[in-house]
This record gives structure tokens, sequence and C-alpha cells, in this order.
């Protein structure tokens, strides 16, 4: 029986138009994408997020210092230490030193709330071209020092998302000052050298406030890779880093051509790192220091803590007292120890050679010496 109701079929039920057909399964369609879309978000939690480091250690920075040994005389004769490290406010640092590590980690500084988005695609491009290889990286200065405060150096997908979602959060709290203060004191330079400070004084024997503008581009070459650009293993290398870094100062804007040309042309003269005599001099001393102190305050407070140890020690009469002593044992072994043989006799000769001795030390019944056929 046919139905003159158009809005129902031949049994009776309601005829859903196409309109409404579309409209319910959008609705499901919406459903799904909203289950999904909570799926998502509760795995993106639970892998990048739920255990992410808490960023208030940042802002009470406290990171690891040696602990000086001073002379009587406040002449440091030894260091103990987990990181070789001594702090230096941005304010002792020169604009060119800090100028010169912009120009090589993070030209857009300045600009970015954390993460510039441009080199991250620059650096896909590039390492894509390479066929997956890793030639370009795109961590901007906060990230940096994201990884070097709260995570791990692996390179793994989900330490560098953590990364930028802490690099994101860092830059709410924190100035770009305070960033750059943290950085330029965390970093490692290579040579156990940590923070800015302690790389001026390992490598050129100077204050942060005295580098020139040649040193500084070498030092912020550094953290790249501080093994492969390390001025005392690979200095030829390191010689081209630095003249990338001032070129790069130079297309900022950040030096003169000038200044550019004199920097190029004055290569960096490396500290011989007259101190290390000194420590050497004081060293059983300074053991004695480190187990008293061990013993009184904890070894994390003696190689941790900066602190600044006086002692009695005059460094001056101990270097004299070793030279002294080492000259009198030399002078000793001159005198009454073995100076290696005096000559080589071939076994064919040996025979001769003994009834020689004998006859010239007058002595009488030397036996025959078989040495075997040869």
């Amino acid at each position: 029986m046919v139905s003159t109701d158009e809005g129902r079929s031949d049994d009776g039920r309601p005829r859903r138009s196409g309109r409404s057909r579309l409209l319910r399964w959008l609705l499901v369609a919406g459903g799904l994408a909203s289950v999904g879309g909570a799926v998502a978000g509760v795995a993106f939690y639970l892998v990048f997020v739920r255990d992410l480091p808490n960023i208030d250690s940042v802002e009470d920075y406290q990171p690891q210092l040696a602990s000086l040994v001073l002379d009587r005389n406040g002449r440091r004769v030894g260091e103990f230490y987990h990181e070789r490290r001594r702090l230096v406010p941005l304010t002792e640092v020169p604009q060119h030193v800090v100028r010169a590590f912009i120009a090589a980690e993070d030209s857009h500084f300045y600009e970015h709330s954390g993460i510039d988005y441009p080199s991250i695609l620059r650096a896909a491009w590039a390492n894509l071209r390479a066929g997956g290889e890793i030639v370009q990286g795109a961590s901007t200065i906060t990230q940096q020092t994201v990884k070097g405060l709260l995570l791990s150096p692996e390179r793994k997908l989900r330490r560098k998302v953590r990364e930028i979602l802490l690099a994101r959060d860092i830059e709410q709290r924190l100035t770009k000052q305070e960033i750059l203060y943290l950085y330029l004191n965390q970093i490692y330079f290579g040579s156990g050298a940590y923070g800015i400070r302690e790389a001026a004084r390992s490598y050129y024997g100077k204050e942060v406030a005295d580098l020139t503008v040649g040193e500084a581009a070498q030092l912020a070459g550094l953290p790249k890779a501080p093994s492969a650009y390390s001025p005392r293993r690979n200095p030829e290398r390191a010689e081209r880093r630095r003249r990338y870094v001032l070129s790069r100062m130079l297309d900022e804007g950040f030096i003169t051509k000038q200044l550019y040309d004199e920097a190029v042309a004055e290569r960096p003269k490396l500290s011989d790192q007259p101190w290390l005599e000194a420590y050497s001099d004081a060293a059983y001393f300074s053991e004695q220091v480190r187990r008293y102190l061990f013993d009184k305050l904890g070894s994390d407070v003696v190689l941790e803590g900066g602190l600044v140890i006086e002692t009695t020690l005059d460094s001056k009469l101990q270097s004299a007292a070793v030279s002294a002593l080492r000259k009198g044992l030399q002078d000793l072994d001159h005198r009454q120890g073995y100076r290696g043989p005096e000559r080589h006799v071939d076994s064919k000769d040996i025979p001769a050679t003994l009834v020689s001795l004998a006859e010239q030390n007058q002595l009488a019944g030397v036996p025959a010496v078989d040495v075997g056929a040869e």
C-alpha cells in the first residue's frame, strides 16, 4: 500500500532526506575526531609533558662550581671540582663577546620567543637534501640553555619536543639577559672548562673582560663541537671556525670591516697555563687538604660548592723545595745509580771479552764461557 504522506515510506517509517543523512555522518565524524583528538592529546601529555623538569631550578640557578685552594699569599695552588666553572655576571661580559655568541649560535635571539621556526625549516630542508643526515641544526640559545640545564643531550624526538616546550616556558619567565647569563655560564667549552669565565682563563689565561674580538670569536665557535673545534687539538679547523664566526659578526653588523680584518689577521695565542706548575708542586699538600675537607664537609660541598680554601702553604717556598729535592735526587742518581751498559758485546765475542776484562782487572781463573751456537 502506498502512503500519501511524502515524509514516510511504504512501511510507515520516516523517510530520511540526503541532507539529514549528511548531517548525521558529519556529527559522527565530528564525534570521532573529538575522541581521536582527545586520545592524541592524552598520548602527547603522557609522552612529552607529564614528567617535564621543573623550571623553578632555572630561576634559582645554582650550578656546580670549582673550589679553589689558595696559599698564604692568595695564589691559587689547586682546585677541586666535578665541573671546572666560575660564575661571571653578564655585566662583566663585554658586548663584543655576547655578540660573537649570538652571531655564531642564534642571530635572531632577540626576536624569537624561544623557537626560531624559519631556522627549523631551513635546517630540515638542508638535512633532507643530505639524505636525512644531520648537517645543520636550528637550536636557539634558549633551547641550548634548556638542554644544558634540564635535559639530557641525547638526539631523540622526545627530547627535542620537550626542549621546545621548556624553551617557550623559560622565555615567558626570564628576560633575554637572564637567559644569556645562564647560557654563558653553563655551556661546555672543551679542555675541562665550563662557562665563559673558565674558558677565557683556560685558553688565554685572562678574564672575560680582557678578551679581544678574535678570542671571543674563537670561544663562540666551540660550543657547537668543543673537541672538533678545539684550538689545541685541531688548530686549523678551529681557525676556520673562528673566521666563520667573525664573518657572521660582520654580516650582522656587530663589527666593522676594519675590525674584522684586524681580527682575522691576529690569530689568538693560547695560554701555556703557567699555574699548572704551582698545582703540580703543591699536589701532595692539596691532596691532604682535600682529604681533610671531605671528612669535615663531605665530597659534594667540596667538589661542587665553589669554596675558597685558604691554607698556610707558601707556594714560592714549596716550588723551591720541590726543585731542590728534584736536583738532589738527580745528583744522587748520577753518583750512585745505574747509568746503563757501557757497551754491547756480540755473543761470539763474549769469551774473548771476558778474558780481556779479567786481565784488565787482574782476575785469575776466569772460566771459559760456552755461549752456544749462532
